[in-house]
């Protein structure tokens, strides 16, 4: 996309965000209130259309930011889309832990701001955005780092996998929900290593990301990656797959480039029936519902998927009530220093004492909702665009812009070994922006660095030893 057609489309974004921002302030007082709403929902959908095609033809069909664009149409703009073609189901109605009808005019304000998040994060990205792109250095040092690496992910992938079902049979007794109550704790797992293969597994896993120099080895270790994650994601939490599924995807295209073709367009959509298919059967297990796959099928993925609109603007409707200490968007961020200073409190589950130190919206506005359901492990979850409104519409605008060159300057940098090495974390986090806080948890890529390098030093000493032996041999001859 040439420049001048990028500054277009970055100037017609910003008219969208002072267009959105007066009928945020002017108040549709009618007797026509929800034949506007209808309109106004189907000029969301068919702009964020529009904007969709733009996002591709800047970064490709396999992009970090056409994934996450992909994940906010279905989690902020699906029920959208089903109220245009189905304008007599309850838009305004919400069944998230306890009913409430949201009403006409909070529902507006979602909509509206979250196309001013949208708006304000594409007028950046739409005019600096480039194709993801990742260049790895491959040397002898890497060649023989990859072929140990590619022995220990077996390995401990074969060791998560004995846990996971260890942990399957403790869910079958607690339920899926007293994961987030600390229901876990007293699982037996026989061995250290087992209880924390699944952080070896990753940590190996990532390194392998950055040493990688064997397409086929590597669709190996993507397969087996894709294996335990579809097992760990039968624990309840469906998007414990789905999104790995779209990391390999996104790693795959950065480091071989994926051909765009026909053959490509039919596996694609074959797996991501597979995966609505399989989001909505997980769903149904999980909350005991039936699903009536003949005749509600689209209608019952659309509003499950879709929810999160209505997660903002119940936010909305009650925010006045929630009394908190500093930005929700932050929590992440100065997470780990209560995580040093309150251990105990926050590694044992959903309580009545997390809630003093996790200034998080989806724990206190969960906690709002329904005490008794949070302290059970249940949750709301989050969004972004409620938590850059939290002080209304103009930090939200200033924010979205700010955080719109904080993606640029995240996309530039994927070439870096450690951002290679945090993508796990830090790519599938952008993905989920639209269902979650903006920032993931530092106390995460914390751990991430310390890894890297600890893994970095290892590898270094054991090449610099075989190496050491291999001279010494060669010299005793």
């Amino acid at each position: 996309m040439n420049k001048y057609l990028k500054l277009n489309i970055s100037l017609v974004l910003i008219l969208l965000v002072v267009l959105n921002v007066i009928l945020y302030y002017f108040k549709l007082n009618t007797n026509h209130i929800y034949e506007i709403f209808y309109f106004y929902n189907l000029y969301s959908v068919i702009i964020y259309a529009f904007l969709f095609i733009a996002i591709v033809k800047v970064g490709g069909p396999f992009s970090i930011h056409t994934i996450a664009s992909f994940f906010v149409f279905l989690f902020l703009y699906g029920r959208s889309l089903l109220y245009i073609f189905e304008p007599d189901y309850s838009f305004f109605e919400s069944e998230l832990l306890l009913y409430e009808n949201v009403g006409y005019v909070n529902m507006f304000e979602a909509l509206v701001i979250t196309n001013i998040f949208i708006y304000s994060i594409n007028v950046v990205y739409v005019f600096f955005g480039k194709p993801d792109n990742i260049k790895l250095y491959i040397n002898e040092r890497s060649i023989k780092i990859e072929k140990i690496l590619f022995n220990i992910i077996l390995v401990f992938g074969f060791l998560y996998v004995f846990k996971l079902f260890l942990e399957f049979k403790a869910i079958i007794n607690i339920g899926y929900t007293a994961i987030y109550a600390g229901g876990l704790q007293d699982v037996n797992y026989y061995s250290p290593i087992i209880k924390y293969s699944h952080v070896l597994f990753s940590s190996f896993f990532s390194y392998y990301l950055i040493v990688n120099n064997n397409k086929k080895k590597f669709l190996i270790i993507a397969f087996i990656f894709l294996v335990v994650s579809f097992l760990d994601s039968l624990k309840g939490a469906r998007i414990t797959l789905i999104l790995p599924i779209f990391f390999i995807f996104w790693y795959y295209n950065c480091v071989y480039k994926i051909t765009f073709n026909f053959k490509i367009a039919l596996k694609g959509s074959v797996v991501l029936l597979l995966l609505v298919l399989y989001s909505i059967y997980s769903s149904s297990k999980r909350n005991d519902l039936e699903v009536e796959l003949k005749t509600n099928f689209i209608k019952s993925a659309v509003m499950e998927t879709g929810s999160t609109l209505q997660v903002v603007g119940r936010y909305i409707k009650n925010k006045d009530q929630l009394d908190t200490d500093y930005p929700f968007f932050l929590e992440p961020i100065l997470y780990p220093y209560f995580y040093v200073s309150h251990f105990s409190v926050l590694t044992k589950g959903q309580s009545e004492e997390m809630l003093q130190y996790r200034n998080s919206l989806n724990h206190q506005f969960t906690a709002f909702i329904d005490k008794e359901a949070y302290l059970g492990g249940r949750g709301v979850g989050s969004s972004s665009p409620a938590e850059f409104f939290q002080y209304g519409l103009f930090p939200l605008i200033i924010l979205s812009l700010v955080y719109g060159f904080i993606l640029i300057f995240f996309y530039s940098q994927l070439s870096n070994k450690i951002l290679i090495f945090l993508s796990t974390t830090l790519v599938l986090h952008v993905f989920f922006i639209a269902r979650e806080t903006p920032f993931p948890n530092f106390i995460g890529i914390l751990k991430g660095v310390f890894v890297y390098h600890l893994l970095k030093s290892l590898f270094s000493i054991k090449i610099k030893l075989v190496n050491h032996v291999r001279n010494s041999r060669v010299n005793c001859k």
